[in-house]
C-alpha cells in the first residue's frame, strides 16, 4: 500500500512572508515620501515662480511678469498681493477692461481699505470717465484717509456733474486737510463762483494771488470774478497780468477784449479781439499738426500762425520738431532764421 501523499504547502513560510511585508511597507514609505518630496518641490517652484512675478512687475518688466502672476493667480485666487499688483499695473496703463475685474476681487477681499477705490477712480479721471467715476466720488468723499491728490479730483468730478453744494463739500475738506495748498484753493473760489457766491470768492482769490502771484489762472479767475460783479474796468489789469504769465490763453485774451469794450475802450478792444481770433486759430491748427506729426508743412503753417500770435515758445517747438525730422527742410529753416535775425533787432 502506497504512503499518503503529504499536503501541498501554498503558504510561505512565517519568516519569508515577514520579509515581503517589509518590502512592501518599505515601497509604500518610498512611494509617499517621493509623493511628499515631489509635492514639495512644486510648492516651491510655484512659490518662486510666484516671486519672480512680482520681482519683474516691481522692477517695471510687467511684460515679463504678467503670465507668471496670471498663473499664480490660477493656483491661488485668494492671493491679494498678486490680485493687487495686477490690478494696479493694468490701471496704470488705463488698460480698464483688464483692471476692473482685478480691482473688484482686490475691493472684495480688502472691504474696508481705500486703495481699489482710489486707484480704480484716478484710472477713470485719467480716461476722462467722468460721469462713470462719480459712485468713486461719493464712497471717497466720506473717508478722511484720502491722498492729497484725491481730495482736488473729488470735488472736480462733482463740479462737471452739476453738484455744486457737493462739490464745495469736497473742496473745503480738501483745504482742512491741506490748508497751503493753492490748487485746492483756486478750486474753492472757481466753486464759489460758480455758485455766484462772488463776495466769498473774492476773498479766496485776492488771499491766493498774495501768496501766489505767479498762477496765471487764479488772476484769470479774478478778472472774471470782477466782470461778473460790474466792474470791467478793474477786472482789465487781472487779464493783462494773467495773459503775461500764459500768453497762450484764448480764454484770458477774450475776456480781455470783452472788458475792453464794455470799459468803453472800443479800438484796443477791437484789436485784443482780432489776436484772440488769430491765437484761436493758431492754436487749432498746432493742436491738428500735434495729431498728425508726419505732415511736416502743416506744422510750418502752424508755427507761422504761433509766431504771429506773438506764442513764440510753441512755435519754435514745432520748427525744432520739423528739423528733427528734415534737418534740410528749407521753409523751417527760414522761419528759424528768421526769428533769429528778429530777436536781434
Amino acid at each position: 500500500m502506497p504512503p499518503p501523499s503529504q499536503p501541498s504547502n501554498r503558504f510561505p513560510p512565517p519568516q519569508v512572508a515577514k520579509s515581503w511585508n517589509r518590502r512592501i511597507v518599505f515601497l509604500i514609505v518610498v512611494a509617499l515620501l517621493g509623493s511628499f518630496a515631489f509635492w514639495m518641490w512644486r510648492s516651491i517652484e510655484r512659490s518662486r515662480e510666484r516671486q519672480r512675478g512680482l520681482e519683474f512687475a516691481a522692477k517695471g518688466d510687467f511684460k515679463s511678469g504678467e503670465p507668471l502672476l496670471l498663473k499664480s493667480l490660477e493656483r491661488d485666487a485668494t492671493d491679494v498681493e498678486v490680485i493687487k499688483v495686477l490690478a494696479t499695473t493694468y490701471a496704470r496703463a488705463n488698460d480698464e477692461g483688464s483692471a476692473s475685474p482685478f480691482l473688484e476681487q482686490w475691493e472684495k477681499a480688502r472691504p474696508g481699505d481705500i486703495e481699489p477705490i482710489a486707484t480704480r477712480f484716478r484710472m477713470k479721471i485719467r480716461l476722462r470717465h467722468y460721469e462713470e467715476a462719480i459712485a468713486d466720488a461719493e464712497r471717497l468723499a466720506s473717508r478722511a484717509d484720502m491722498d492729497s491728490d484725491l481730495h482736488l479730483h473729488v470735488a472736480d468730478v462733482f463740479w462737471r456733474a452739476g453738484r455744486l453744494p457737493e462739490a464745495e463739500r469736497a473742496s473745503r475738506a480738501g483745504r482742512v486737510a491741506l490748508p497751503g495748498n493753492a490748487s485746492l484753493r483756486l478750486q474753492l473760489a472757481e466753486i464759489l463762483h460758480a455758485k455766484t457766491e462772488y463776495p466769498a470768492a473774492r476773498e479766496i482769490l485776492d488771499e491766493l494771488l498774495r501768496d501766489a502771484p505767479e498762477l496765471a489762472r487764479a488772476w484769470k479767475i479774478s478778472g472774471i470774478v470782477a466782470m461778473d460783479q460790474g466792474n470791467p474796468a478793474s477786472a482789465i489789469p487781472h487779464f493783462e497780468k494773467a495773459l503775461s504769465l500764459d500768453s497762450s490763453d484764448v480764454n484770458a485774451r477774450y475776456y480781455l477784449a470783452l472788458a475792453l469794450i464794455r470799459s468803453g475802450k472800443e479800438e484796443p478792444g477791437r484789436r485784443e479781439m482780432d489776436r484772440y481770433e488769430r491765437t484761436r486759430h493758431a492754436l487749432d491748427l498746432a493742436n491738428l499738426s500735434f495729431n498728425y506729426p508726419e505732415k511736416l508743412d502743416l506744422a510750418i503753417r502752424a508755427a507761422g500762425l504761433l509766431f504771429e500770435a506773438g506764442l513764440d515758445t510753441q512755435a519754435r517747438l514745432f520748427v525744432n520738431q520739423v528739423l528733427e525730422r528734415d534737418p534740410n527742410h528749407a521753409a523751417a529753416i527760414r522761419l528759424r532764421d528768421a526769428r533769429i535775425k528778429s530777436s536781434h533787432k
